[in-house]
């Protein structure tokens, strides 16, 4: 190989080796977007867990003060005269 092949080779190789580093760039630009977007999507996962969790936890309070109703006192003498409303509406409707 002589020095004209030889400087060639090495400019070819510089070239080469600008493309890799700006293919190189891209790729970090790209890959710092979408830990962006990681992010963003966490942290709206966050929140709706934590609206997830606090639906949970009125559902349960409404469930304990729904079992307190039906099995209060004034519910189950009342129940007769519920079963007798709805007869008399069944028998109407």
């Amino acid at each position: 190989m002589d020095i004209h092949e030889s400087h060639e080779s090495s400019a070819d190789l510089r070239t080469s080796l600008a493309a890799r580093e700006s293919e190189v760039a891209g790729l970090k630009e790209q890959l710092d977007i979408r830990f962006r977007e990681i992010a963003v999507l966490t942290r709206e996962l966050e929140k709706q867990g934590a609206a997830l969790d606090r639906m949970r936890q009125e559902a349960e309070l409404q469930r304990l003060q729904l079992e307190k109703v039906v099995t209060s006192t004034t519910w189950r003498m009342t129940g007769p005269l519920r079963r007798l409303i709805d007869l008399l509406r069944s028998r109407r409707g």
